[in-house]
């Protein structure tokens, strides 16, 4: 049964008990014409307002293979950020890494203007040796804002190639909170451009899902809800006034 036979099924249950003129044009099986064409109609009209609606969205990867790259970074307690990794407006399920053991985080940046940009939000997990991924993350992003990730203890495995150029931004002496605007491009303490020169691709992937942008129903999808829902209603007057 197809999707149009389906629903035209369902109307011609609803509309079984409407009154039509008993005198009115039949069709071929003894059926009142003028009932079967309003079903037809609102069958069509169905299918045509549900072609409107959004579909599901399903996650996609940001990121890079998750992988031994052969080096991890000397120090920790900093902040890292991609340019190259914008996101778009969503969330962040879960995201993988290839690190060391300990503290590590996936974090994510909007841009303040030129090389300062805001910690909006912050996902902190404890990491085996090894490749991880870790679920059941809250990171929300909005459209623009850029992929990062904090090393802690766990420092995350990278190369040196010309693929990413990623700035840094060291914690220490004040910690970043959510919410602090952080320089990523001033040389000495606190802050740094591109990591010495380099162009640098760490073994970090996210799983993002971006929202479905919500599209509203036409207006003749509306009037159809509402003179179905009234067709329903006058039905049960009918059954209703019929068993007095």
């Amino acid at each position: 049964m197809t999707r149009l036979d389906r629903i035209s099924f369902d109307l011609n249950r609803l509309f079984a008990a409407l009154p039509f003129r008993a005198k009115g044009p039949r069709d071929a099986d003894g059926s009142p014409t003028a009932r079967n064409t309003l079903v037809n109609l609102c069958s069509a009209a169905v299918i045509a307002t549900a072609s409107f609606l959004p579909s599901a969205t399903s996650a996609s990867s940001i990121g890079y293979d998750i992988i031994n790259r052969g080096v991890t970074d000397g120090v920790s307690n900093f902040f890292v950020l991609d340019t190259n990794l914008v996101l778009a407006a969503g969330s962040i399920k879960s995201w993988s890494v290839f690190s060391t053991a300990g503290d590590l985080g996936l974090a994510v940046f909007r841009p303040k203007g030129g090389i300062d940009y805001e910690l909006v939000g912050l996902d902190i997990r404890t990491a085996v040796a090894g490749a991880n991924t870790f679920t059941g993350s809250t990171l929300q992003a909005q459209s623009g804002d850029v992929l990062g990730w904090y090393i802690g203890v766990g420092r995350i495995s990278y190369n040196l190639d010309s693929n990413s150029l990623v700035r840094w931004s060291y914690e220490n002496p004040t910690t970043v909170n959510i919410g602090d605007t952080t320089d990523f491009g001033s040389p000495g303490a606190g802050g740094g451009g591109p990591l010495s020169g380099q162009n640098r691709t760490y073994s970090v992937s996210a799983a993002a899902t971006p929202l479905a942008a919500p599209i509203p129903l036409p207006p003749a999808g509306l009037a159809l809800g509402f003179a179905i829902v009234g067709l329903g209603l006058r039905q049960k007057f009918i059954k209703a006034h019929h068993a007095r």
